[in-house]
């Protein structure tokens, strides 16, 4: 695979004012406001007839998204070469459709961990994807039926609960170290219309919160007749997918 070309960025939501972005071939987007921006990186083949599927990462808690994404490209430098851990992931992925990585921007704490404070981060990062998807738009043809959302803890549960609030609008999610706790009337039976997939990952010494949501979840989803995947992970408590787990992950939402 060619080396990857573009990483450009996005304002963030915390910004009330979108900054127009300046693209450059090869080189990030100068924004006048540089807040945590949306990472989007594209793959280095440029896409011509075919539609464009889209990942959304959604960000742990106290980190942002683009750490998630740190921890698979295993790349701890100040400056992290997204280029070249994209050109690996995309390599290790096997997928045959051209993926945009859209690492949304936005701040999380503990305080989005209670009612109140999980009911606004969920507005808060459902608006920022909406965002980054119509700039998304207008530069790429994008395939709208394949959309997929991916998180750990926190980020995991925003993944969860913004795939129930626009069934319609994704097509999988991928999910760790969540307690699935979100649900919205008529939420399942809408994703099953849509041939929503998920998969669910845990530790096996994970917390009893989190596990008993997850054993809830897994059964729902099956009552509804999603169809989903699970994997526990061997010897760990509260922690991501491995990289081998989290490919095939994404593999199964995106067939």
């Amino acid at each position: 695979m060619k080396k990857v070309q573009v990483v450009w960025r996005f304002c963030s939501l915390a910004i009330a004012i979108l900054s127009a972005p300046i693209i450059s071939k090869g080189q990030s987007v100068a924004t006048e406001i540089p807040a945590e921006p949306s990472i989007i990186v594209e793959p280095a083949k440029p896409v011509k007839r075919e539609k464009y599927s889209v990942l959304f990462v959604l960000p742990f808690t106290s980190s942002p998204s683009e750490k998630f994404m740190r921890v698979y490209f295993n790349d701890w430098s100040p400056r992290v070469d997204w280029q070249k851990g994209y050109e690996v992931f995309l390599d290790s992925l096997g997928i045959k459709k051209p993926l945009l990585l859209v690492m949304v921007s936005g701040s999380s704490s503990p305080r989005d961990h209670d009612a109140q404070g999980f009911a606004a981060a969920i507005i808060r990062f459902e608006s920022q994807v909406k965002k980054d998807l119509t700039l998304l738009e207008k530069k790429y043809s994008i395939d709208k039926a394949s959309l997929f959302l991916t998180g750990f803890s926190l980020g995991g549960d925003l993944s969860w609960a913004i795939s129930q609030r626009d069934p319609g609008m994704f097509k999988g999610a991928v999910v760790a170290g969540t307690r699935c706790g979100y649900r919205m009337a008529n939420s399942f039976s809408n994703l099953n219309q849509n041939n929503f997939r998920v998969y669910i990952g845990q530790g096996r010494n994970e917390s009893s919160v989190i596990r008993l949501g997850i054993d809830q979840a897994k059964a729902e989803l099956a009552s509804a007749g999603i169809e989903n995947a699970y994997f526990e992970i061997p010897n760990v408590g509260h922690n991501m997918l491995p990289l081998n787990k989290f490919v095939e992950a994404l593999r199964f939402v995106m067939q």
